[in-house]
């Protein structure tokens, strides 16, 4: 069975913090403790709403008295939008671990670089050695242009522990193969965007404020549902009579991956949540 991440990118903006905490409650009493944020959450451009979704988790934590969590917090964005716009010297990374240390009530945080286009190892290394010096806990990393740059940063300063590691992962792409190996194998993956960025499997079924309306055009269905994916759904659904949605493909495709530690979801309410929580047990089951 693979570890399950509750994803909070749109928290905060689109998904509205009594929803959130309710999401919280259910997915804690699931027995699952992966919770997956960043600096940048959630991506509507919005100043106001910056750090919202992170907020929305240490109120919560805060007001429950939890401690057994295991936080994933990417930073380095210097802007709440979907785009790679960060500053990863070791002194910004300072400053924001500072900032959110406190936040998280003594919960396990582990720590990653979000968003790196950098070729130059050395600037590499400097950024991860301060993310070990921060903190004894894990590091890692998401939305790294170039794995084999961070292999050679990774081997340099000799880091030998696991590394989480998040590759976006689904039906149309994946990233995985990057990372087969890496780091001598101490690497533990999380696949996001299984859901294809909230891909439908008909085009009338997305609502006003789906996920794929909020961050992406309207020819993204048009675009990514191509004759190629259509077959290929087809032939998992005859395999599989309880797929009724791509997330249950992303679940299916994730949970049967040997390569994935665990994947993230990011239901945006109760009804959604239930649903990913039902057919994985289906899957795992079967």
């Amino acid at each position: 069975m693979k570890k399950l991440a509750l994803g909070t990118a749109i928290w905060g903006w689109a998904v509205d913090k009594k929803s959130c905490f309710k999401l919280l409650d259910v997915f804690y009493k699931s027995g699952e403790r992966y919770i997956d944020t960043a600096s940048n959450y959630p991506i509507n451009g919005l100043l106001k709403d910056r750090y919202a979704s992170e907020n929305i988790i240490s109120e919560w934590i805060i007001f429950n008295g939890i401690k057994d969590l295991n936080i994933i917090y990417k930073l380095g964005s210097i802007k709440n939008i979907n785009t790679p716009e960060n500053n990863l010297s070791p002194e910004f990374l300072e400053t924001e671990f500072k900032r959110i240390i406190t936040k998280f009530n003594g919960n396990n945080i582990i720590l990653m670089i979000h968003w790196d286009n950098r070729k130059e190892t050395l600037e590499i290394q400097n950024s991860l050695k301060k993310l070990i010096n921060l903190t004894n806990t894990k590091i890692g990393f998401s939305g790294i242009k170039y794995p084999n740059k961070y292999n050679e940063a990774i081997k340099e300063i000799g880091y030998n522990k696991s590394l989480y590691i998040e590759a976006k992962s689904n039906i149309h792409k994946s990233f995985i193969e990057h990372y087969k190996g890496f780091n001598n194998n101490q690497t533990r993956v999380f696949a996001y965007g299984i859901s294809v960025s909230g891909l439908k499997l008909d085009s009338k079924d997305y609502s006003k404020d789906s996920y794929l309306n909020l961050v992406r055009d309207e020819s993204f269905h048009q675009e990514i549902m191509t004759n190629d994916l259509k077959s290929k759904i087809k032939n998992l659904k005859l395999k599989n009579k309880k797929i009724k949605s791509m997330y249950h493909i992303g679940i299916m495709l994730s949970e049967l991956n040997e390569d994935l530690y665990g994947y993230i979801i990011a239901p945006r309410n109760i009804t959604q949540l239930l649903d990913v929580l039902n057919f994985r047990k289906q899957i795992i089951n079967s």
